[in-house]
């Protein structure tokens, strides 16, 4: 679900919450100073990051991707599926966005105000048999319907504009054409999977508050996953790279992407476990904007050398496994720097069903 801001859409970048089929023990004593360090190195690299950030946060052309932080899973990202299941992933979220400037549409805006709310659900089947030396096979596919809204206000020569639009409907939706997973010796697990992200729903030039983005989108990930099963304590990371087709509505062209998530899970008990989830995100390319953009940036005195985002954020996060195949996660990322992007605020209830 791409949060829904200027010519945002909802598409959900796949989360896999599969059949973890692990023993999950209280904190063991001998994992207490892995924990601390964990998180004092979690919380130093924010903290560099935070240190090195510029101090304002402003932005052109919506600002925003297909990209969601927050969607890359919860919980033993990486974990090997149960052969022949069926795994229901419902999200229900909610972003709160906001920033100085940005092109809506090929308009141009300030004082942007975005808030969302969407349901989301993703489906993912995997297959019985494995390939390619043990991997599970999975194939899945997700949906978004969300409802948000928009404030701005325009400040020229001759006063301020303000304008307050809503939205409700289908979002975008994607495909997981290929989803595969090893065990690896230890404790480790290992996937890799292309997400693809469809631009469904109505899009209008005229309404600054799209609920797709109007593109398609191509993101290749690889996750790997540590869990120690006799500590209870989990360590889990996503970096993929999405490539975008041009908006032929708007004549713009975002360029190439990379994100990564990473989270730190420790059980408390047999079931429940607390931890951390944080994101980065950088453009790999500028974006290429049509001449409408253009003359919108240059009313917002910006070039398109300034479109290139990068942001990053951290924050907490509860599971509650109830059973292998019934697990609630929910987490909240705050955005602790976005530079030429929307900055933000998300949160996730997700429900996990397998079959």
């Amino acid at each position: 679900m791409t949060p829904c801001r200027p010519r945002a859409d909802d598409d959900v970048p796949f989360l896999k919450k599969s059949h973890m089929n692990i023993q999950r023990t209280p904190t063991h004593p001998g994992a207490i100073s892995a924990t601390f360090l964990v998180w004092a190195f979690m919380l130093a690299i924010q903290a560099v990051v935070v240190l090195m950030a510029c101090p304002a946060a402003q932005a052109a052309e919506g600002a925003s991707s297909n990209y969601v932080p927050g969607t890359y899973g919860n919980l033993a990202v990486a974990a090997q599926p149960k052969p022949g299941s069926f795994s229901m992933v419902n999200y229900l979220g909610y972003i709160s966005s906001s920033m100085d400037r940005a092109v809506l549409n090929n308009k141009a805006s300030t004082e942007i105000d975005v808030k969302q709310a969407f349901v989301a659900p993703l489906g993912l089947y995997t297959f019985k048999t494995p390939i390619l030396g043990g991997a599970e096979f999975s194939i899945g596919g997700w949906l978004s319907f969300p409802w948000a809204s928009l404030d701005t206000t325009l400040h020229t020569s001759r006063g301020s504009v303000q304008s307050n639009d809503s939205n409700f409907g289908i979002g975008g939706s994607g495909l997981i054409p290929a989803y595969l997973s090893w065990k690896l010796g230890g404790y480790f697990s290992l996937a890799a999977y292309e997400a693809i992200y469809i631009p469904t729903g109505p899009y209008s030039t005229t309404n600054p508050l799209n609920l797709n983005r109007g593109y398609w989108s191509f993101d290749t990930n690889l996750a790997v996953t540590w869990f120690h099963e006799k500590w209870g304590t989990e360590l889990s990371a996503t970096a993929g790279v999405m490539a975008n087709t041009e908006n032929t509505h708007t004549d713009y062209h975002t360029g190439t992407e990379f994100h990564m998530e990473y989270v730190f899970n420790q059980f408390v008990t047999n079931f429940l476990s607390f931890g951390l989830h944080g994101y980065y995100y950088t453009q790999l390319a500028d974006d290429q904007p049509g001449p409408s953009t253009t003359e919108a940036l240059n009313l917002l005195h910006l070039s398109a050398s300034d479109l290139r985002s990068t942001s990053w954020g951290l924050g907490p996060q509860a599971n509650w496994v109830v059973t292998d195949n019934l697990i609630f996660s929910f987490n909240w990322i705050h955005d602790l720097y976005a530079h030429y992007r929307m900055k933000s605020d998300y949160f996730f209830l997700n429900t996990t069903i397998v079959f």
